[in-house]
């Protein structure tokens, strides 16, 4: 994965492992960072491009039925990232503060249309999320006043 330094807050990776309806969340960090990103790179007019690897991941052996208690409860989870990127219509122009408009559009929608259940687990991603935003403009990797 390359990117440029201009899209540092967008590659915030989702901290997986809080559990969530009695159920761990797991394996969606890279999944959920590039629906975010992507969404943003769309509404900048910016380019997502995909290509061949260029190095070989051999797997290890895996339980399919073990993998999918693991991921069950994220793929409840994923159906509502979906639904929500679908929501959110951004205007800003850069990359850092759409980014920060997703998080605030997303909040807006996790208030009024998630599940109770859910709501908690959304709340603290989303805080993370522009934590790591903010995080990147104190480091000066980003500005987020011209923009």
């Amino acid at each position: 994965t390359a990117f440029h330094t201009d899209l540092m807050p967008l590659i915030y990776a989702i901290p997986m492992g809080d559990t969530v309806n009695g159920m761990q969340i797991s394996r969606y960090d890279d999944i959920w960072l590039g629906y975010f990103a992507e969404k943003v790179m769309h509404a900048v007019s910016g380019t997502v491009a995909y290509g061949t690897p260029i190095s070989t991941h051999d797997r290890n052996v895996h339980n399919l039925y073990s993998e999918l208690e693991h991921e069950a409860i994220g793929v409840r989870l994923n159906e509502i990232v979906i639904n929500m990127m679908s929501e959110v219509v951004l205007e800003n122009v850069s990359y850092a503060t759409c980014y920060l408009e997703l998080i605030q559009k997303s909040r807006d929608i996790i208030e009024q249309n998630i599940p109770y259940q859910y709501e908690a687990y959304f709340k603290e991603m989303l805080d993370r999320m522009e934590v790591w935003t903010l995080a990147c403009e104190k480091s000066g990797v980003i500005s987020l006043s011209n923009e």
